[in-house]
């Protein structure tokens, strides 16, 4: 990972993205999914930094991602989840929780195709169930209204909930259980992606 990237001071950012670590056979690859929302929501005005903890030089503890994400101190944490990296998501989802308890947390990724409730039930703040580009321009869209009051807080707001739940294919929690929101929209003119943004 670059050195200017990880030693960076706080810069206002909407969106940090976070990779958690893979299984030792997926150490080096490169995930275009991640790099894919990060390119489209800027494409939309939003900031966004990635910290993906699968090199095969250096493998952060918990405990460096948390001082790395401390020194960001983005609006919004995603973390993305992959069945090879699932395990390792939901621990730093914890540590995350236990540092800094006020922050948003959302996720998406591969494993939310086929589990997105599994996801959910870890305690994540928002679940992006497949297709998210759209859902994800959205959901920062309405956080951005909120940002004098942004954090885990708003999930009791029923402003914000009312208006989340408006948000195609996402799950969050409510009322003691999980508010599915129906079917992504996805993209079908592919022309509207922009250039992977390396």
């Amino acid at each position: 990972l670059n050195k200017n990237i990880l030693n960076m001071k706080n810069s206002n950012v909407d969106l940090l993205l976070l990779n958690p670590r893979m299984m030792a056979a997926y150490i080096g690859t490169v995930q275009v999914g991640t790099l894919m929302i990060a390119s489209y929501v800027e494409s939309k005005g939003f900031s966004t930094k990635i910290i993906d903890n699968n090199s095969p030089y250096v493998d952060f503890s918990n405990k460096k991602l948390l001082e790395k994400i401390k020194r960001i101190s983005p609006s919004v944490i995603g973390i993305s989840v992959y069945m090879p990296n699932a395990y390792n998501g939901y621990k730093l989802l914890g540590a995350i929780r236990e540092a800094l308890p006020n922050t948003l947390v959302i996720a998406g990724g591969m494993h939310s195709y086929d589990a997105a409730d599994e996801i959910a039930e870890q305690g994540f703040d928002v679940v992006f169930w497949g297709e998210a580009e759209k859902s994800l321009e959205k959901f920062l869209e309405l956080t951005r209204s909120h940002k004098t009051n942004l954090g885990r807080n708003l999930m009791s707001n029923p402003s914000f909930l009312d208006s989340l739940g408006k948000i195609p294919g996402i799950l969050y929690p409510e009322n003691g259980g999980i508010s599915k929101t129906g079917q992504y929209e996805i993209i079908s003119n592919l022309d509207e992606l922009p250039l992977l943004n390396y």
